[in-house]
């Protein structure tokens, strides 16, 4: 299960198997919890999706723009601006 943290501006991958302690993975945004509008950073994100291929696509709220995080073949945490 992927989570948008609007307040830590972060996306955290949650698996089944992960305890409330362990507070998941960062997936995308700073993993310090700060704002920011680069490539690899969020504002505020509001939502997330996946794709068939598990490729996950942000609302990000604080930048005003829909970020894709591309994890086919390669999982990455460098953002690319679809919309925005």
């Amino acid at each position: 299960m992927y989570i948008a943290n609007t307040d830590h501006h972060v996306i955290v991958k949650w698996l089944a198997s992960s305890s409330a302690s362990s507070g998941g993975t960062v997936v995308a945004g700073s993993a310090a919890g700060t704002a920011g509008s680069t490539s690899t950073s969020l504002n505020m994100p509001t939502s997330v999706t996946r794709d068939s291929q598990g490729n996950l696509y942000v609302v990000d709220q604080g930048n005003h723009r829909i970020q894709l995080f591309c994890q086919y073949p390669t999982p990455t945490t460098i953002g690319i601006t679809i919309a925005g």
